[in-house]
């Protein structure tokens, strides 16, 4: 029960990333809900695999949208959503690397969830064209973000 709160959390701050104006780039977006007392300790493998099912079904339904919108008969949808999660530790922190790809669509998201004092914070960046996301290289500018959201 306490992955679907923390799932409902994700879930809605990610729908308020689109609200707005944002200080970064169009295609990096920064959500921050309170934690609701999810520490570090429970960012487990259990946690990660919800974290990557929901992403999962998330876009397959967006996707499954698209289609409908745009008259694709059900035969013509060969597209599908696939999801790669990790932790990764950081600057003393656990967090989650959530990678998105479209088989047949070259966008790429790279989300990025942990927690940053009693926040928990998403970074999601997509890359248009597939190039690979830097999330952690301070250099890039997903990696700018990750740092400014996470670490300053």
């Amino acid at each position: 029960m306490k992955y679907l709160s923390l799932l409902c959390i994700i879930l809605f701050s990610l729908a308020l990333t689109g609200c707005g104006g944002s200080p970064h780039p169009p295609n990096i977006k920064v959500s921050r809900e309170p934690a609701k007392g999810l520490s570090s300790a429970d960012m487990d493998n259990a946690y990660l695999a919800a974290l990557a099912d929901w992403t999962q079904a998330a876009a397959q339904e967006r996707l499954a949208e698209t289609y409908e919108r745009n008259r694709v008969p059900p035969e013509g949808r060969r597209g599908r959503a696939h999801v790669d999660a990790r932790y990764v530790e950081a600057g003393g922190k656990r967090l989650a690397i959530v990678d998105l790809a479209y088989t047949g669509n070259p966008v790429r998201v790279a989300r990025v969830v942990g927690l940053a004092g009693k926040e928990l914070v998403t970074v999601s960046c997509t890359s248009p064209d597939g190039a690979p996301i830097q999330v952690l290289d301070p250099g890039s500018a997903c990696g700018k973000v990750v740092q400014e959201a996470f670490f300053d």
